[in-house]
């Protein structure tokens, strides 16, 4: 009997803090929404079936367990990875059809570009120098060729490509500036 409760407790404590973990560190385990869903939903079920049954086997110590790991939950989605990053200065996006990629330049030259589709969210980060009108990326911001190294910005755009002269504004090559100081 010992060993039953003694292996509910640690059961409980174990997918308890795994729940919350995830909510504080969601970006960083997984890629796909989906994928994190599906795995909060089940350690949620499997968590709160072992909660219930030491809960009816007369301890005080699951309702409390219960209660910690409902707070954890609730600071992990007020927690917001922002208030550790420098300012930003710049945001805009580039939509199509199936996809939206968002640039995020920041104060302390860092770029952050995410793209996301229906299933993923991918983001790639490095170093920018900002001349003028021009924004110069010192690491590649794209796993292909799709973002050039070097971009214009042109009134409320950032321009992915001049030919000839005159900025390529056809749907989707083109950032559209949500925000610029």
């Amino acid at each position: 009997m010992k060993q039953t409760n003694y292996f509910l407790k640690i059961s409980s404590i174990s997918i308890g803090s795994a729940i919350v973990l995830m909510t504080f560190f969601n970006n960083l385990f997984f890629e796909s929404w989906f994928t994190a869903m599906m795995v909060f939903i089940f350690l949620g079920l499997v968590f709160l079936a072992v909660t219930v049954v030491g809960l009816f086997r007369a301890t005080r110590f699951y309702f409390k367990l219960l209660l910690l790991v409902g707070s954890g939950i609730v600071a992990g989605n007020f927690y917001d990875p922002e208030w550790f990053k420098s300012p930003k200065i710049l945001v805009a996006e580039l939509e199509d059809d199936l996809s939206r990629l968002t640039l995020v330049l920041r104060q302390n030259n860092v770029f952050e570009l995410s793209s996301q589709d229906l299933f993923s969210t991918q983001v790639y980060s490095g170093r920018y120098v900002r001349n003028d009108n021009k924004i110069i990326f010192l690491s590649r911001p794209y796993d292909n060729d799709f973002i050039p190294d070097t971009v214009n910005i042109i009134n409320d755009k950032i321009i992915l490509r001049i030919r000839n002269g005159v900025p390529d504004t056809s749907f989707a090559s083109y950032f559209q500036i949500q925000r610029l100081p």
